[in-house]
C-alpha cells in the first residue's frame, strides 16, 4: 500500500488543482498563463475520467436492460409452456360443447321431460356396472328413472340422495331390458312372434350385451338393431339399446343369443340426460 500512496496523492493534488481553477476561473474574467497551461495539461485526464464515467453509465443501463430482458424470457418462457395445457383446454371446451349440442338435440326432438346430469364418480374396478350422478332427490329424481345420452339407453337409476344418484348401467350384471329387434331400412319391426328378447349385460371390462330372443325361429341377423319394446314398464318403448354383431343358437335349436354392441360408448360417459316423466308415446 506504501508504495501507491505517492502516486494518489499527486492525482489527488492535481485534481484540487483543476476543480480550484475551474471554481475561479468562474468568478474571473481572464485566466492565468498557469492556470491555462494546468488546464491544457490535466485535459487528457479529465476526458478519461469523463470517458469512464460515460461507459459506467452506459454498462449499468445494459445491466439493466439485460434484468429487464430475462424477466421478459421468463415470462415468455411461462406462456410456452402454458400453450400444450391452453390447447388441451381448448379441445376439451370443443368436446364438451359438441356432446352438450347433441343433448339438447336429442331431448327437443322427444316426448319426455328430461333433467340434466353429469357423472362426478366412478369405480374404476367397476367402470362399467355404475356411476354417481350430480342430481338426486331435491332434483326430482327417483328409483327406477331411465336414463339416456343422444346415443341411447344407459340405464336405470337405483340409488338416490338428495344431492345425488347412482345410474346402474346397461351393461351390467344385474341389468335387463326387455326389447325388440328392427331391421334398418324396414318401416317396422320384425313379425312380433320372432323380434322380442330380454337383453342381459354382462359386466365385462369391454362392455357387450346378450340379446336372449324369445323365438327359436327368429331371423335376427347381424347389423339388426335393438331398442326397448315397452314390456316390463321401466322404460318406454323405441330408445336405442344396440347393434347385433352376432347370432348363435344353442346345440338343440330351441333358442337363439344374439350378441349386441351398446349405442352407448360407456368408455367416455361423462354428461347423460334422466327421463323424469316417461310416458307410454314411442320414440320416433
Amino acid at each position: 500500500m506504501g508504495r501507491y500512496r505517492k502516486p494518489i496523492l499527486s492525482l489527488l493534488l492535481v485534481l484540487a488543482t483543476v476543480t480550484l481553477v475551474s471554481l475561479t476561473a468562474r468568478e474571473r474574467e481572464r485566466v492565468s498563463w498557469l492556470e491555462q497551461q494546468a488546464v491544457e495539461l490535466l485535459a487528457p485526464v479529465q476526458a478519461a475520467f469523463s470517458q469512464t464515467a460515460q461507459r459506467v453509465r452506459e454498462a449499468a443501463a445494459g445491466l439493466s436492460e439485460l434484468a429487464e430482458v430475462r424477466v421478459e424470457n421468463v415470462a415468455l418462457r411461462d406462456q410456452l409452456q402454458r400453450l400444450p395445457w391452453l390447447e388441451q383446454e381448448l379441445l376439451e371446451l370443443r368436446a364438451e360443447n359438441e356432446r352438450l349440442r347433441q343433448l339438447v338435440g336429442f331431448s327437443q326432438a322427444q316426448p319426455f321431460s328430461f333433467t340434466a346430469a353429469r357423472l362426478i364418480a366412478r369405480n374404476p374396478d367397476n367402470w362399467f356396472s355404475y356411476a354417481v350422478m350430480d342430481k338426486g332427490s331435491r332434483d326430482g329424481i327417483a328409483r327406477d328413472m331411465p336414463v339416456v345420452t343422444h346415443g341411447g339407453l344407459v340405464g336405470r337409476v337405483v340409488r338416490v340422495s338428495p344431492r345425488t344418484s347412482t345410474v346402474l348401467f346397461l351393461v351390467d350384471r344385474d341389468s335387463g331390458v326387455a326389447a325388440r329387434v328392427y331391421r334398418p331400412g324396414d318401416q317396422k319391426t320384425l313379425p312380433e312372434t320372432e323380434s322380442y328378447g330380454v337383453v342381459l349385460g354382462q359386466g365385462a371390462q369391454q362392455p357387450v350385451l346378450h340379446l336372449r330372443i324369445f323365438s327359436h325361429e327368429a331371423r335376427v341377423e347381424p347389423g339388426d338393431r335393438v331398442v326397448t319394446s315397452g314390456l316390463g314398464g321401466v322404460f318406454p318403448p323405441g330408445l336405442a339399446v344396440g347393434e347385433v354383431l352376432a347370432v348363435t343358437g344353442d346345440e338343440l335349436g330351441l333358442s337363439k343369443t344374439a350378441t349386441v354392441a351398446p349405442a352407448v360408448d360407456f368408455h367416455r360417459l361423462l354428461e347423460v340426460l334422466i327421463i323424469t316423466d316417461p310416458r307410454p308415446e314411442e320414440i320416433p
